[in-house]
């Protein structure tokens, strides 16, 4: 009777009180030290705005772009939340309008007419090199556009083309449009979007000549026409390739480079 009344009172006993009593509990650690990585803003700038009422130690290194907090387990997790609200990649903007400028760059077999400092695009004549290697690269014009945006924009004149015959009596021309452009911000990087972007020319070359006359060498002229037509996202103040043209029987080409970026 006696052992059943000792069985009855254990079972009325608090569950857990002798796994409480066999271990002792580690208590939270009062304060805790965290570097938290800055990638956008600037270290002390963020460390001065956390200052401000706040529970907990703080300093910074700007040469390891990091924040250091210092305080209780939850007022350091408050703080490097408020750090990453604060650390976000600039505004960009996208208003202003559109600079375009627009290069035509000639590749050839053949020996060029001009000889033109192609000190500017020299990133971009190399890739071409390694796809096309043509043994001459020139610098054919450079022409400069400006739009407003969701606007079109048009340019149009003469251009002297390396290759082909010299003595054409037709001059050779260009145009140049777009239907609209437009800008957008990804990732803190301005994207300038041209609608049908159009390069389109005209480039005389022989297409026969008579010979029989010992005195006088009479050619016939034909006008080719070359272009590219293709929608276009260019990256702010990049020099993008967006296509070429064959020309003279594939022995040339014609390839047009763009750089856009926005104007106040």
């Amino acid at each position: 009777m006696i052992r059943t009344l000792f069985i009855f009172a254990l079972a009325l006993l608090p569950e857990g009180l002798f796994s409480q009593s066999a271990a002792t509990a580690t208590p939270p650690p009062q304060s805790i030290t965290k570097v938290i990585r800055v990638h956008y803003g600037a270290p002390h700038i963020i460390s001065n705005i956390l200052r401000t009422g706040a529970p907990h130690n703080i300093d910074w290194d700007g040469s390891l772009k990091a924040v250091i907090l210092h305080g209780k387990p939850s007022d350091v997790a408050s703080g490097e939340q408020t750090i990453k609200e604060l650390d976000v990649p600039p505004a960009v903007s996208t208003s202003g309008d559109i600079e375009l400028i627009v290069r035509v760059v000639g590749g050839s077999n053949e020996a060029m007419a001009t000889s033109t400092n192609l000190s500017t695009i020299e990133p971009v004549v190399k890739q071409l090199r390694a796809i096309f290697p043509f043994k001459n690269y020139e610098l054919l014009s450079t022409v400069l556009m400006r739009s407003q945006q969701g606007k079109s924009a048009g340019s149009s004149g003469l251009i002297k083309y390396p290759f082909g015959d010299k003595g054409s009596p037709y001059p050779d021309h260009y145009g140049i449009s777009y239907e609209t452009a437009s800008v957008s911000a990804v990732n803190a990087k301005t994207t300038i979007h041209l609608e049908k972007f159009q390069f389109q020319g005209k480039i005389s070359l022989v297409a026969s000549t008579d010979t029989n006359n010992s005195q006088y060498h009479t050619s016939q002229y034909q006008t080719f026409d070359v272009g590219i037509k293709s929608d276009v996202d260019l990256r702010a103040g990049q020099q993008v390739v967006v296509g070429n043209t064959h020309v003279a029987s594939g022995n040339s080409a014609l390839f047009i480079v763009l750089t856009a970026k926005l104007v106040d």
